[in-house]
């Protein structure tokens, strides 16, 4: 197996999920038995934790934009 070590900028997984501008990644890590990465993400949208930790939560990808085509009426 061929491998190597790649370093990925936080912006490049902001980019890449299109992110809100305003959510900040602090911490990534995998979860190899899960096939998951967790991430600690701050921002608005995300419940308020006070002192404590931060609550568990999921994130709901929402497609909202529409195409519009024209065609010509023929015959």
């Amino acid at each position: 197996m061929k491998k190597g070590y790649v370093r990925i900028s936080l912006q490049l997984i902001k980019d890449a999920l299109k992110l809100p501008v305003e959510w900040e990644i602090w911490e990534m890590e995998f979860d190899y038995r899960n096939g998951n990465i967790v991430a600690l993400i701050s921002g608005n949208d995300f419940p308020e934790c006070g002192e404590g930790k931060a609550k568990e939560c999921t994130v709901l990808c929402h497609r909202e934009s529409i195409r519009f085509e024209v065609e010509e009426i023929t015959g």
